[in-house]
């Protein structure tokens, strides 16, 4: 994809099978950005402000966020919370995934600061579709130029 190169996604996400089907999701976008995956919430928080483990790492603050609610010990909803009380981290688009067809997790969400919010389908074509339109799109967007 056009401008990806210079675009860098985090992904949230514990489980394998989302993680296999969102790299794939990326593969057929033909992405060609930094990636960054992890399984666990506290290092969502600590790849995104270079904390702990990542203190002296030289990768750049994510230019998107994707975030699975059900993150095992700090949930995804805990995690955008905490990224929303950082100034940097307010800049940074999140977009939350979730197999919840609930309403109240996704008014939790918006309320919470999210940009999107994406339900995993049990459709992958619809899932996928989703995804692409969305990452694209915030690619297309990071690529604006003010003066």
């Amino acid at each position: 994809m056009q401008g990806s190169h210079n675009f860098s996604l985090l992904l949230g996400e514990d489980d394998e099978s989302d993680k296999a089907t969102m790299e794939i999701i990326l593969n057929r976008m033909n992405y060609q950005g930094a990636f960054h995956h992890t399984p666990v919430g506290q290092e969502v928080i600590d790849w995104t402000f270079k904390k702990n483990q990542y203190h002296n790492a030289t990768h750049n603050t994510p230019d998107l966020i994707l975030l699975d609610i059900g993150l095992p010990g700090i949930d995804g909803k805990t995690v955008l919370k905490t990224l929303r009380q950082d100034d940097m981290g307010k800049t940074i688009p999140v977009i939350m995934m979730s197999g919840s067809i609930s309403q109240r997790d996704y008014h939790e969400c918006i309320a919470l600061g999210c940009n999107a919010y994406i339900q995993k389908s049990s459709d992958l074509n619809t899932f996928t579709k989703n995804c692409q339109l969305f990452i694209e799109g915030w690619i297309q967007l990071s690529q604006q130029k003010f003066i």
